[in-house]
């Protein structure tokens, strides 16, 4: 029997593996479930999954995504600056102040220095609650 849960849980490797493809390639969760509800993934009968089962193998396939997709965001963040740092250098070259202004702004979005600060507050606070009751005692 353990062979049979080997291959079980191969197989599940395997499909979230072409999940996890799909998502990179930039499928919407949504057309993924649409995917695995009409079968379409070859080798998998997936229609006959639950919707909870095919969730899971979604959130299973998103988690694996999580560093590919981080690593992605910090390349596009690079690419980013570096194509408002030219248009900032153009911007100054031709003496478009409102361009350049934009350009720093947008450069100063990407260093997050437009984040609003923390503050950290700390006190005691006191509250009364007073219900209307006696204290126990009849008139």
């Amino acid at each position: 029997m353990g062979k049979r849960k080997n291959s079980i849980t191969q197989k599940k490797e395997e499909l979230i593996e072409l999940l996890v493809c799909d998502i990179l390639n930039g499928m919407s969760r949504y057309r993924v479930r649409l995917k695995m509800e009409r079968d379409q993934y070859p080798d998998y009968t997936t229609s006959t999954m639950s919707r909870s089962g095919i969730y899971k193998y979604i959130d299973d396939a998103y988690e694996l995504c999580k560093v590919p997709l981080g690593k992605k965001r910090d390349a596009m963040r690079e690419l980013q600056l570096s194509r408002l740092e030219d248009i900032l250098e153009e911007a100054r070259d031709s003496r478009d102040r409102q361009n350049a202004i934009g350009a720093i702004k947008e450069i100063n979005k990407l260093a997050g220095l437009y984040e609003p600060e923390k503050v950290d507050v700390t006190g005691t606070i006191n509250v009364n609650i007073d219900f209307g009751l006696d204290n126990g005692s009849e008139s």
